[in-house]
């Protein structure tokens, strides 16, 4: 027996299984996020692989936030930010952590407006560091897509920029087809709502309407038409 070729198979086996059970973890996390299940979403942190956990927190903080329950939005965004930290200090090459880093930036200046100094500049290094990381990776496109969406134009965000970002983000999509990708719905969803602010309705029907067949209980998708 080779034993060498043996170890090698063995690895790349083991290897396979995680990413296979990491993308339906993922996929279970998704769903329960779309159906606005927050329990479900915390039922799975014990049994997800470090990363998916990363990915549950940041989405039951924007459940919460979408209820404008600011301060369960505050208390799981704070140690979740501190985490991506940490994160991205071990792995500076994970380009998921820092999209999901400079997302987190945003969502804590809103939270607290006071700090808008600090995380704003930190927001952004973050998104660049997520760029030089993958910067064809579809979540980190989609989560910069979406941070242009909130920033005006004269610190480099605006509607024009966020829709050319998601974009490019739903290209990777659907060239990335069923590896670990998550947040299609949301990147259909914001460049149909970036459509819309640019006067482009039949673009933003096209995109919303696209988000609901993929998610029929994503509520943001299903506002955003209704308000068309």
């Amino acid at each position: 027996m080779n034993v060498s070729k043996f170890i090698a198979t063995a690895i790349f086996t083991l290897g396979a299984a995680i990413t296979q059970a990491e993308t339906l973890s993922l996929k279970t996390a998704e769903q329960a996020y779309y159906n606005g299940h927050a329990m479900a979403l915390e039922n799975m942190l014990a049994e997800s692989a470090p990363n998916d956990q990363l990915v549950i927190r940041y989405r039951l903080g924007s459940l919460a936030l979408g209820k404008q329950n600011n301060e369960a939005a505050k208390n799981i965004m704070q140690p979740l930010m501190l985490d991506l930290e940490n994160e991205v200090k071990a792995n500076p090459k994970n380009a998921e952590a820092w999209g999901l880093l400079s997302s987190v930036y945003g969502m804590m200046t809103f939270l607290e407006p006071s700090m808008a100094m600090t995380y704003g500049p930190k927001a952004g290094f973050a998104e660049a560091s997520a760029a030089d990381a993958d910067k064809h990776n579809p979540m980190v496109l989609m989560l910069t897509g979406v941070n242009k969406f909130h920033t005006p134009e004269q610190w480099g965000g605006g509607k024009q920029t966020a829709f050319d970002y998601l974009t490019k983000a739903i290209n990777a999509y659907q060239a990335a087809g069923e590896t670990r990708t998550w947040g299609y719905a949301d990147a259909l969803a914001w460049r149909g709502m970036a459509a819309s602010a640019l006067g482009n309705t039949d673009q933003a029907k096209k995109d919303i309407e696209a988000s609901i067949k993929l998610q029929p209980n994503y509520g943001l998708a299903q506002q955003a038409l209704a308000g068309m």
